[in-house]
C-alpha cells in the first residue's frame, strides 16, 4: 500500500515538475521528482523500494528521454541499501543517513548513468566541467535539495520522537 502512496505522490511531483513549475521558474525549475523519489525509497522496505525506484525511473524516462533515469534510480536505491547494510543505525538515523547518502551521491550517480547511456543507447553524454557546479542552476538545485532534507530531517525527528511517546504511555 505504501508503495502506490509514493508513487502516487511521485507521479503528481512530475506532473507538477514538468507541466506546472516551468511557467513560473523555467528552466531552472527545482527537481521535485528527486525529493519524492529519495525519501519513497527510505521509507519502504527492499522489495516495494527496488519497485518504485524502478517505476519511478521508467516514469521519468518515458516523460523526459534519454534512458538514463531508470539507472539513477535503481542506483540511488541501491546505494541507500548498501548505505543501510554498512551502518546499522536505529531510527531515525537509519533513514536520515539513507536520504542523505541518496542525496549525496546524485551527481555521481547521474555521471555514471549519462556515460552508461551514452556506450549502451548511443545517446551522447553531456561533459561535465568546473563550470557546471558554479552555475546558478546548480546552485539553486543544491539550496533546494538541502532545504527539502532538512525538513525531511525535522519531519523523521518528530516522527520517532511521536512513535517512542506512545510506547512510553502504554507501558
Amino acid at each position: 500500500m505504501r508503495f502506490f502512496a509514493w508513487f502516487g505522490v511521485f507521479l503528481a511531483a512530475l506532473l507538477l515538475e514538468m507541466a506546472v513549475l516551468p511557467q513560473f521558474f523555467g528552466a531552472l525549475a527545482p527537481s521535485l521528482t528527486l525529493a519524492v523519489l529519495i525519501p519513497g525509497i527510505a521509507s519502504q522496505r527492499f522489495w516495494p523500494g527496488f519497485g518504485f525506484a524502478a517505476a519511478a525511473g521508467l516514469a521519468l524516462d518515458v516523460v523526459a528521454g534519454g534512458g538514463i533515469h531508470t539507472l539513477v534510480a535503481i542506483g540511488t536505491f541501491f546505494s541507500m541499501q548498501a548505505f543501510r547494510a554498512l551502518t546499522q543505525w536505529e531510527e531515525p538515523l537509519d533513514r536520515i543517513g539513507a536520504v542523505a547518502c541518496g542525496l549525496i551521491l546524485q551527481p555521481l550517480l547521474q555521471f555514471v548513468g549519462a556515460h552508461v547511456a551514452d556506450s549502451v543507447f548511443g545517446a551522447a553524454a553531456v561533459p561535465l566541467s568546473v563550470s557546471d557546479i558554479a552555475s546558478v542552476s546548480y546552485l539553486r538545485e543544491i539550496s533546494f535539495a538541502a532545504g527539502w532534507f532538512m525538513l525531511f530531517v525535522w519531519f523523521e525527528i518528530r516522527r520517532v520522537r511521536r512513535y517512542r511517546a506512545g510506547r512510553l504511555m502504554h507501558l
